[in-house]
């Protein structure tokens, strides 16, 4: 129940009795499973396993499989994974995820609304709708995650540009998440963080499709 009288988390914002434990950030807020961008590479990356799934819009270019792939692989070796094949496929097309899939691992989505299916679904909003929703700007992208898009326990994780060039760019940011100064639920990628990469873009790598 809101009672204004309490402290307010300031990772949720949630008015409840919460100790300084339950605040600690490396636990996230214990509260609810409320996370930022911050606590990456979890939760899609925890205890050495990666259960998450990455989607790519069926009608989308090959450069957001090469995001998907691209992030996938960096998380994993950031995150100390060793293998993909436990808990089946990682690269999806929205095309071919179920109801029960939503609500089955967390998620990272490449491309908005405008190409994503299920990223048009996150928002609420119906499918295509224009990615200027997400607050990007021309040749911009964005990294966002939402907390208990379609169940509390999983996030998921919306990768997205203007075009192409910029949906790279904003994945090269996500794979270089260490690199960043990430903080709240949502970091804006702007034109000239090109310049800020230092390793080859992920859409300049050559796909190896048989591992993932």
């Amino acid at each position: 129940m809101y009672d204004p009288t309490e402290p307010e988390c300031d990772r949720c914002g949630s008015y409840q009795s919460l100790t300084d434990e339950t605040r600690t950030k490396s636990l996230g807020c214990l509260w609810k499973n409320y996370y930022e961008l911050s606590d990456l590479p979890a939760p899609f990356v925890e205890n050495e396993i990666m259960k998450t799934i990455f989607i790519a819009g069926e009608n989308s270019s090959i450069e957001h499989i090469k995001v998907a792939v691209g992030v996938a692989v960096e998380m994993a070796m950031t995150g100390g994974v060793e293998s993909f094949t436990d808990y089946g496929p990682l690269i999806w097309l929205d095309s071919e995820i179920t109801i029960s899939n939503l609500s089955e691992r967390p998620m990272v989505l490449i491309g908005g609304p405008n190409d994503n299916e299920i990223s048009a679904l996150a928002l609420g909003v119906e499918y295509p709708t224009s990615n200027d929703i997400l607050g990007i700007t021309k040749n911009g992208g964005i990294v966002k995650l939402i907390n208990s898009a379609f169940v509390e326990e999983y996030p998921i994780l919306i990768v997205a540009g203007d075009n192409d060039n910029s949906t790279c760019l904003a994945g090269d940011v996500l794979a270089n998440y260490k690199n960043y100064n990430f903080t709240g639920t949502e970091f804006l990628v702007g034109e000239s963080y090109s310049d800020t990469i230092k390793n080859e873009s992920i859409c300049d790598e050559e796909l190896e499709l048989t591992t993932i």
